[in-house]
């Protein structure tokens, strides 16, 4: 984001960028072109026949290797300018031309088209130490009052050497969908504000991968609202329609009003395989977001959160008994979710639950314990008595009613301000760590329209990023803030999905989500949870163990009352929050190879690699199959010239075999009939000489 700078831009670095005229081929059109450059990159910007600006080519700067190239800007962008303006003139095909500006994060161009009293800027943003193209649309009304019935985010028709695949994920399942790229065949990828929330509403989360023959591009798009993205083949070249559908859109614009559109942006994917492009995609994201923002690092915490234990009857009591309980365990987080706070809008410890000053000693009784702190709000809500008014409630008004409250008008109020203020007096009251939020808050309508509201929310979001640096934030998936790679970029943590269940079934739903998400979000975000862990009986050690394992794929989190664990439950659990501490710096190099449950597969794995491709740990799950199981895993070719020695962490048993038969002939995995789970790490001892 840091839209801000494009308008007031200090030229105090250097540019890395060639100028030069293009003649085009077609007379009496004079393109100015531009070559934007950092590191590693090229692009190269122009201006097509029709006057509108385009992103002509990417290549690698070492090679010259083409990543993509269009020829212009794509139908999509002219269709849309006139069925949108249909009444204004032509554009002047002579008066569009890159500018350039540039600050310590990006080198940036924009290009403005005039169409009558409306204007037009494409932005187009490179970062300067990521390989990371942004995007966006920016639109200025020079007249008179104007509605814009759709908003758009990126038009291109590029062509991708070998095109092949496009590969999508399902919001809520996070179940991977991967499409051959076939002539005259069109996807349509979108979502609705609250990502899709409900199991009746289909959608995506706004991230995609499309593969070429030997490199790839990941896209996401930095917005927290409903979307649509038309993507197809038309002979060799690949046609992408983004945009805000009308109902996301919403938008009126006063005489001389701006709006800057969702950020699309896309990274260029390296790698021999596809793990290595998907560590490129992820690694990028993180260099970008901790350059922009100074924040937590990337962590793999152990999180307490109350909400599955007792919901809303939280008290003083609870809290400091689960203190008391949970000494053996070491959470690192103690996060304190819905039920706290007098009323919603009224951010003050319940009195009727906890008397003055209670809670505040309650926490500090957890913070003695070196455990951070982390409280749940949702200030976008309000609850207000019928008979009273409140100017800050939105119209028409929107009630939330599972919180019984109403939604504040955010681009009529200073939400950004409210937020910023909420937040500082969260830490200041009771010295949080981490932020939680969630809940919805936007109905179908709105006083300023849903893009406003949606652009006010993320401007807030942003604020309270820049200015609490010390500050996790746990970004929920319910409640208009679509997973997405904004809300990615400033949160260290998501909640992926609500499930009140426990043990088996609810086992096998966290290791679906946590290995589809895991494809497109870094592992140390993909929370999930374990949920009254004294339900498992005692004689069922290794559903206990699966249930816990079950976590282990990201962030492992704990909903219980720890007081409930026998003596034969806590020494199972502490064994798996051990293997779950030695798999993490393992998980830290985002290189892992997974495999994904199939319908009649009899296993699910996912292996992770460390940084030196010297070391391995292994999660196996037990899926279909009820007896037992042998089979044969194949791993990366980083180990053919290794020894390794493989822990089986069950068996507490060491084995040593050579890389070479591990990559050739597949490592073995071996599940007695009653066996659910199991762990292995692999370590080199040397490498071999060739």
């Amino acid at each position: 984001m840091n839209r801000g700078m494009i308008y007031h831009t200090s030229i105090s670095h250097p540019l890395i960028v060639t100028l030069w005229l293009v003649f085009c081929s077609t007379a009496a059109v004079h393109a100015v072109g531009i070559e934007l450059q950092n590191q590693e990159l090229s692009l190269r910007l122009d201006i097509d026949r029709y006057g509108l600006p385009f992103l002509e080519r990417i290549s690698w700067r070492k090679n010259g290797d083409v990543i993509f190239s269009a020829k212009e800007s794509g139908f999509g962008f002219q269709n849309w300018v006139k069925n949108s303006f249909p009444n204004n003139p032509e554009q002047n095909l002579s008066s569009t031309k890159w500018n350039l500006e540039s600050d310590h994060l990006y080198h940036r161009a924009k290009a403005s088209c005039r169409f009558g009293h409306i204007e037009i800027v494409t932005h187009l943003d490179l970062a300067r130490h990521a390989n990371m193209i942004k995007t966006y649309i920016e639109i200025v009304n020079h007249g008179s009052f104007t509605q814009i019935e759709t908003f758009p985010i990126w038009f291109a028709e590029l062509t991708l050497p070998g095109a092949s695949d496009l590969l999508y994920w399902n919001a809520l399942s996070y179940k991977p969908q991967r499409e051959k790229l076939i002539p005259s065949n069109q996807t349509v990828l979108h979502s609705k504000t609250y990502s899709s929330d409900t199991r009746e509403s289909s959608g995506q989360v706004p991230f995609w991968v499309l593969y070429g023959e030997k490199q790839g591009i990941g896209f996401g798009l930095e917005w927290s609202g409903g979307w649509q993205a038309e993507i197809s083949m038309i002979a060799a070249s690949i046609k992408l329609n983004v945009t805000l559908p009308p109902e996301e859109t919403q938008l009126s614009l006063k005489p001389e009003e701006r709006m800057v559109g969702p950020i699309l942006q896309f990274i260029p994917l390296k790698g021999s395989s596809e793990i290595e492009r998907r560590q490129c995609w992820l690694k990028e994201r993180q260099t970008l977001a901790h350059a922009t923002w100074d924040m937590p690092e990337p962590s793999y915490p152990l999180i307490y959160n109350h909400w599955y234990s007792v919901r809303f009857n939280l008290n003083g009591e609870f809290i400091r008994n689960q203190v008391a309980a949970m000494s053996p365990y070491g959470f690192d987080v103690f996060v304190v979710d819905a039920g706290w706070y007098a009323d919603v809008g009224d951010w003050i410890p319940d009195p009727h639950k906890f008397e003055a000053g209670e809670f505040e000693s309650a926490l500090q009784i957890v913070k003695d314990k070196g455990i951070k702190i982390g409280i749940w709000s949702c200030p976008w809500l309000k609850r207000i008595k019928k008979e009273q008014t409140a100017p800050e409630i939105d119209e028409p008004p929107y009630i939330n009613k599972f919180m019984d409250s109403y939604s504040i008008d955010l681009a009529g109020a200073d939400f950004t301000e409210l937020l910023n203020h909420h937040i500082t007096d969260l830490e200041r009251q009771f010295h949080i760590d981490w932020w939680k939020y969630d809940q919805e808050f936007l109905g179908k309508e709105s006083r300023h329209g849903r893009m406003k509201k949606m652009t006010a929310l993320q401007s807030a979001l942003e604020t309270v990023r820049q200015n609490h640096p010390t500050l996790s934030i746990e970004s929920c998936m319910s409640g208009g803030r679509m997973i997405n790679a904004f809300t990615d970029a400033i949160a260290q943590i998501h909640w992926i999905r609500d499930g009140s269940g426990s043990g088996y079934e609810h086992g096998r739903s966290n290791i679906l989500e946590a290995l589809g998400a895991a494809q497109f979000l870094s592992p140390n975000k993909v929370q999930r949870w374990t949920n009254r862990l004294n339900t498992i009986l005692p004689d069922n050690p290794e559903l206990l163990k699966w249930y816990c394992r079950s976590c282990m794929i990201g962030v492992w989190g704990i909903s219980a009352d720890m007081r409930l664990i026998n003596k034969s439950q806590q020494q199972i659990i502490l064994q798996e929050v051990e293997h779950y501490r030695k798999l993490n710096p393992i998980k830290s190099s985002l290189l892992y190879q997974i495999q994904y449950p199939e319908a009649d597969g009899n296993l699910v794995s996912i292996v992770y690699y460390d940084a030196s491709k010297c070391n391995a740990a292994i999660l196996v799950f037990r899926w279909n199959a009820k007896g037992a199981i042998h089979e044969r895993l194949k791993l990366q070719d980083w180990f053919l010239d290794k020894d390794m020695d493989i822990i089986d962490c069950d068996r507490k048993t060491t084995v040593h075999q050579t890389g070479s038969n591990l990559v050739r002939n597949g490592f073995d995995i071996v599940l007695p009939p009653k066996q659910l789970s199991n762990i292995y790490f692999l370590h080199a001892t040397k490498t071999q000489e060739r």
